[in-house]
């Protein structure tokens, strides 16, 4: 068996008698803070910072004093997941793909799920954000977790900022409210108090306190008041904060009388990033404080004690080794073993494992007389030596030149290699040896796959490309950055996918600002032009399964001739393909660009999924790209558009989305909203629909109509006041009606000789009309209605004033949601993730939070006296 140990004692079983029995299997609980060091907590002597309930646990616990992780965090976390060393498991950065951890490492969740543990994971994950690597992936029954590896990076929800963010939630979107910490330990104590006969494994990793700095004034004034300066006061401030937080967490533990039966551990994942200042001039002449490190050098990402040792402290239910310190050499890879040990449960499934259980050597306070490598190396391929320290109990041989004494030289001042030529010998003999075990290559990739049936949609975003400067946080992507690099995917089915690059996602969209978009995929290169107003550029392109290094280019930017990359893709696997033998239809041309007015109609077109596959399996050879200028209710007097306007207002939105989207073809599919609305007569909707073809054909832009659908009530409607018999009764003989008014207009105003295009779309079979919201100015303004006094129940009778001002809340809401969807925000045809409430067909699911916590308001509001 491979081993990292050198000159190891022998552990054998007898050693296991020592391992606790508790009454019954334990639960465990996991804490993780993000960049606070060892000399960041009260206990360890810091004078200034103020973590009672640190200081009280680790009174009550184990504590391992020489405790060691990796410089940064990702390394950090997969060592501590797999028990592996991090070059075994693939992470050797923080970015550039290289954060994410192989599939086949076994993780600490699945040997405790394995055991018959329910698993939850709550804060920060930071080794995949893409399928099969995420925490849900992993072992995690329960999780929320934001994206990469801080709020605010690059593959988190656009716009987090610690405060009333977007998390992901089992992968699904969620809206939270509340700081980040609170709301990660909320969700933590709402899993633990889950009425359950298993016993839980709870992961509380908390992005806090990484930067950026972010916390409330009343936590970090205090700091402020007593001379530190920023960012250390807002840095503490995060600190005070999750020990208020831990404080709450313990106390119910108490209550629940779960601390009898729960293993506690604390620790953080690298050496401070805010919380010590070199030289106090760096500290700024008003600071009356230049933090504390414990005596020691380094910080965050250096190879120096400072950077990797950090504070460690398990308290056991029965008391066991409460008060002891344990000074021999120990490790993030040891808790695994350890855990597993405490909880009287094997390893499995298993197969190596780089840490020992160190239960026996507390008990008999022993040194494994072991040597372990921490190492920073941070770039696309490990470098050997660099930023590395080699540590046993007393030596540390830093970057394989530099040797220190701890018991001499704990703050590493005097170099001794020159001294002990021998110790420094032994000590890259050792290094050398633990590089061969660990072998790592990196020709190996964590490749995220493609088509897999469990993964319909991959989200490939620029902090994980390979490449010289991957554009890892928002800041850097809002600068629009000249860079580029690749993601390395490998490709499950052989078929169709559609790549949907993006400057920036949907939740926040920017115009690509070029003329021409450019994909790479091994050999394979598809390019297509599209208008620089996009925000989105579908390229379609045939694959077989295989490893594919996936690139893209946006060229004619404003960068010139300078290589710039998508620095988002969406990708979706659309099929395998069809018989192309049939003729394309007459409408359709290679390069056109396609529009599409009137979603409710397109929404439904693709239930069934004919138009669909129709037109995406003619995008590759024929270079089409798809727009949605409509959506549910939209129709051919602008009367959905002037929810909160005049109809000509809305006719004129219309026309402007038109002009930006610049589309070559326009598919025109109204008359279901006038159809059910007795506002308009049939010769009303023949002007209409007529002064609409005039004005597209007057921009030089092609018109496809569509017959009104017919509508088939297939359910049981409950909705009061509205009589779906006669609705659907009136609506079926309007829509035979209006149907003849677009054959009319196809045949008298097409073009000399050549009739307009007619589509047939599918009969609707739907409850969809249960809200029927849009059938009118009125009719909408009744359902904001209905929906208030819903939301107030039995308060609404008598309550006016409050049911109008929650109708006003809802009107607000989805004028947020009309706005959103702006062509200028462009959304594109196939990204078409139903909405909750059914109001838009082609919403992407990054839209889906932001009604969602309009909603959650107005029950706040609903709530409120």
């Amino acid at each position: 068996m491979r081993s990292f140990l050198i000159g190891w004692v022998s552990l054998g079983c007898s050693f296991m008698l020592l391992c606790p029995t508790w009454a019954k299997t334990p639960n465990v609980l996991l804490v993780i803070t993000d960049d606070q060091g060892y000399g960041d907590v009260g206990f360890h002597g810091n004078s200034m910072i103020h973590t009672p309930t640190m200081d009280s646990l680790a009174r009550q616990s184990l504590r391992l004093t020489n405790f060691h992780v990796e410089p940064t965090c990702a390394e950090t976390r997969s060592a501590l997941m797999s028990g592996q060393f991090p070059l075994r498991v693939g992470v050797w950065h923080t970015i550039m793909g290289r954060s994410i951890m192989r599939a086949d490492a076994v993780t600490m969740p699945q040997v405790f799920r394995q055991a018959g543990y329910r698993t939850g994971m709550f804060g920060k994950w930071h080794l995949g954000d893409n399928y099969p690597y995420r925490p849900q992936d992993r072992g995690f029954d329960v999780t929320l977790n934001h994206g990469g590896g801080g709020v605010g990076q690059t593959p988190d929800t656009w716009g987090n900022h610690y405060f009333d963010d977007v998390y992901l939630s089992a992968g699904e979107l969620t809206p939270v409210r509340g700081y980040c910490t609170d709301v990660f330990f909320d969700a933590a104590k709402q899993f633990i108090t889950t009425k359950s006969d298993k016993p839980f494994f709870c992961y509380l990793a908390t992005n806090a306190p990484h930067g950026p700095y972010n916390v409330a004034d009343s936590y970090k004034q205090p700091y402020l008041d007593q001379g530190v300066s920023e960012p250390m006061a807002s840095f503490y401030g995060m600190i005070t904060n999750i020990d208020d937080n831990l404080a709450k967490l313990l106390r119910l533990l108490d209550e629940r009388q779960l601390s009898r039966d729960t293993v506690v551990v604390f620790m953080t994942d690298n050496g401070t990033a805010a919380g010590y200042r070199v030289g106090r001039n760096e500290a700024g002449p008003e600071s009356k404080w230049n933090g504390y490190n414990a005596g020691m050098r380094g910080t965050k990402g250096q190879q120096y004690e400072g950077g990797h040792r950090v504070p460690c402290f398990i308290r056991f239910p029965d008391g066991r080794f409460a008060g002891r310190d344990y000074s021999a050499l120990s490790a993030h890879v040891d808790l695994l073993p350890t855990l597993a040990a405490a909880c009287g449960i094997g390893t499995s499934p298993t197969t190596h494992l780089d840490g020992i259980n160190l239960l026996p050597l507390v008990e008999s306070l022993q040194s494994s007389s072991r040597t372990l490598v921490v190492q920073s190396h941070r770039v696309e391929a490990p470098v050997q030596w660099t930023k590395s320290a080699v540590m046993t109990d007393n030596w540390r041989l830093v970057d394989g030149a530099e040797l220190y004494s701890m018991a001499d030289d704990p703050g590493q001042e005097t170099d001794l290699a020159n001294t002990h030529p021998q110790v420094v010998d032994q000590l890259r003999q050792a290094y050398l040896k633990w590089w061969d075990d660990c072998r790592p290559d990196s020709s190996q990739y964590s490749r995220i796959p493609l088509g897999d049936p469990a993964a319909p949609q991959a989200f490939l975003t620029g902090h994980d490309w390979h490449g010289p400067a991957p554009p890892w946080n928002q800041r850097m992507i809002a600068s629009a950055p000249a860079t580029n690099g690749s993601w390395e995917v490998t490709v499950v089915q052989p078929g169709r996918y559609q790549i949907l690059l993006a400057r920036q996602p949907l939740e926040e969209p920017r115009a690509l600002n070029c003329s021409q978009v450019e994909v790479s995929l091994n050999d394979i290169k598809v390019s297509v032009s599209t208008d620089p107003k996009a925000v989105l550029a579908p390229v379609t392109v045939q694959l077989q399964p295989g490893d594919y290094r996936l690139s893209s280019r946006l060229i004619g930017s404003e960068h010139g001739d300078r290589d710039v990359g998508a620095f988002y893709a969406y990708v979706h696997f659309l099929g395998r393909g069809r018989d192309l033998q049939i003729s394309a239809p007459s409408w359709l041309r290679p390069g056109d660009r396609i529009a599409w007015l009137g979603g409710t109609l397109i929404e439904r077109a693709q239930a069934n999924g004919a138009m669909e596959a129709e037109l995406l399996a003619r995008a590759p050879e024929m270079a089409l790209s798809f727009c949605n200028l409509g959506w549910s209710g939209d129709d051919v007097t602008g009367q959905a558009r002037a929810v909160f306007g005049t109809p000509e207002e809305g006719k004129q939105r219309r026309m402007k989305d038109l002009e930006l989207a610049a589309p070559s073809v326009v598919v025109v599919a109204y008359g279901m909203s006038e159809a059910l609305s007795d506002e308009m007569t049939v010769e009303q909707f023949r002007e209409q629909l007529a002064e609409l073809i005039n004005a597209l054909q007057s921009s030089q832009r092609r018109v496809v109509l569509c017959h009104p659908p017919k509508l088939k009530l297939t359910t049981e409607h409950q909705t009061e006041g509205i009589p779906w018999k006669q609705v659907t009764n009136h609506y079926a003989s309007r829509q035979v009606e209006f149907a003849a008014v677009v054959d009319q207009l196809a045949t008298t105003l097409a073009e000399p000789g050549e009739p307009l295009a007619v589509l047939q779309l599918p009969d609707i079979e739907t409850g969809w009309f249960e809200s029927a919201q849009y059938l009118s100015q009125i009719g909408y303004r009744n359902w904001t209605n209905r929906l208030a006094s819903g939301l107030l129940g039995d308060l609404a009778a008598g309550n006016s004033e409050r049911v109008e001002r929650l109708s006003e809340l809802s009107r607000d809401a989805h004028h947020s949601f009309f706005e959103m969807h702006r062509p200028q925000n462009e959304t594109y045809l196939y990204l078409f993730r139903k909405h909750e409430q059914g109001n838009n067909g082609v919403e992407p699911f990054q839209y889906r939070p932001l009604l969602s916590a309009t909603q959650i308001h107005m029950l706040q509001v609903a709530a409120e006296e």
